[in-house]
């Protein structure tokens, strides 16, 4: 219904139905267009909207998914941190290992004898 200026007036069931329409997909994971089947088919079948049991503010499940999902934040931030160190290692020990090969080259290569000098001795 509307007023004389245009404005919707909504009656009690229509703030339950709304608040239980937040409720289902926020809260319950189900999707806007099944929470709006399940109400119609409740209306259609004469039943109402149970009150919801808590407003969406107070839920002790929302406060604990907001937990879940700073914690989630947090460890995804370490994880990023440890695959750097990570990187930044295999860096290191690369770059270390190559220049141990090229010491060894060079190495081998003072140790080998001139072909000149093969002939003399020692």
């Amino acid at each position: 219904n509307k007023d004389s200026k245009g404005w919707r007036l909504y009656t009690e069931d229509d703030v339950k139905t709304l608040e239980y329409l937040c409720t289902m997909t926020k809260i319950n994971g189900h999707s806007l267009d099944e929470t709006v089947k399940h109400i119609a088919s409740l209306y259609r079948s004469k039943l109402t909207i149970s009150d919801t049991a808590t407003s969406l503010q107070d839920n002790p499940l929302i406060e604990f998914m907001k937990r879940q999902e700073d914690f989630n934040r947090r460890m995804a931030e370490r994880m990023e941190q440890f695959e750097k160190r990570q990187q930044e290692r295999h860096e290191t020990l690369t770059a270390a290992l190559r220049e141990s090969l090229e010491t060894q080259k060079m190495i081998a290569a003072t140790k080998q004898k001139k072909w000149w000098k093969f002939w003399k001795g020692n």
